[in-house]
């Protein structure tokens, strides 16, 4: 894909591609969890120290390569170092759906309810967060579901900036209701039964809120 635009711009343009991980000459591990968000956001990061280490890049990319660039985009720790993104065919995929959205029902005085999530203030423990608190999602973890909690906040400011288009829009962040055998964690009740055991991942701490009704 990449060849043709690259002999096209050579000449006025220091043009640089890179192999992901998994394809080309890049180095190809067998396992999935090498492959996470955050891990080919600091492979990105990784290539631009090598080849601007002192200034900022135009990032261009196509279809899967666009979607994994969206997060690095809204990574504070690249915010300098990118100039200007152009994707093609490969849209941050909340982002685009929302947009979406507003597009249709601009001028209409329409209301859009977006629901975002808990997420965005990463990991609290015991301490309480209300809208008027801003988000962390530095402290969610794992650093993949920092990376989307990014994204998430980028798409909360496309939609409130929807009230000047004329759509009534509303964000909310929920967290995770369950009880009375419904809610997200239904369906892991059954599982835990058959293993005789809870299952967790990692120290088991979650970076989303959970509220139990009766």
């Amino acid at each position: 894909v990449w060849d043709g635009v690259v002999a096209e711009l050579a000449d006025r343009f220091h043009v640089i591609t890179y192999d992901v991980r998994g394809a080309g000459d890049s180095d190809k591990p067998p396992a999935r969890s090498a492959y996470r968000m955050d891990q080919l956001v600091d492979d990105l990061g990784a290539v631009l120290d090598a080849v601007s280490p002192d200034g900022s890049v135009h990032l261009l990319a196509h279809d899967w390569g666009s979607i994994q660039s969206w997060p690095a985009v809204t990574d504070p720790r690249l915010a300098d170092r990118i100039a200007s993104f152009t994707s093609i065919s490969g849209p941050s995929l909340d982002h685009a759906v929302a947009s979406a959205i507003l597009d249709a029902l601009a001028g209409r005085g329409k209301a859009f309810l977006y629901t975002s999530g808990a997420g965005v203030y990463g990991e609290t423990g015991d301490t309480v967060v209300s809208e008027d608190d801003a988000p962390e999602p530095e402290k969610a973890a794992p650093a993949d579901v920092a990376a989307w909690m990014r994204q998430r906040i980028t798409t909360e400011q496309l939609v409130r900036d929807g009230s000047a288009r004329g759509v009534r829009t509303v964000v909310i962040r929920p967290g995770l209701v369950y009880g009375r055998g419904a809610g997200p964690f239904a369906g892991l009740i059954p599982v835990i039964r058959s293993l005789e055991r809870g299952v967790y991942i990692g120290t088991g701490d979650s970076a989303w809120s959970t509220v139990h009704v009766d």
